[in-house]
């Protein structure tokens, strides 16, 4: 077991199943806030505030599977209501 209290031996769940090509840690799913534009319109009683998904610390090999698979990848920013995403194998702070 590593110092920091995660285990990420050759058993953990993450190296073998379905998510076998995952490598620990996983990537971080954040909300970046775009400004508003002609398409930001109301919605029942609130507002549709435009945002993208910024997908951040994938590892490169993740990084592949997520411009392989980009159809499913704009899909699921459709059905969130995102504007797009953006994949990147850095870090990035969304303020």
């Amino acid at each position: 077991m590593p110092g920091n209290g995660r285990y990420d031996g050759p058993d953990h769940p993450s190296r073998s199943g379905p998510f076998a090509y995952l490598e620990a840690p996983m990537a971080r799913i954040q909300i970046l806030h775009l400004p508003a534009d002609d398409q930001y319109a109301t919605h029942g009683t609130g507002l549709a505030v435009p945002f993208a998904l910024v997908i951040d610390q994938v590892t490169p090999k993740e990084e592949e599977l997520f411009m392989r698979s980009s159809g499913r990848l704009d899909g699921f920013a459709k059905v969130c209501g995102a504007r797009g995403t953006l994949v990147v194998t850095g870090t990035l702070d969304v303020a």
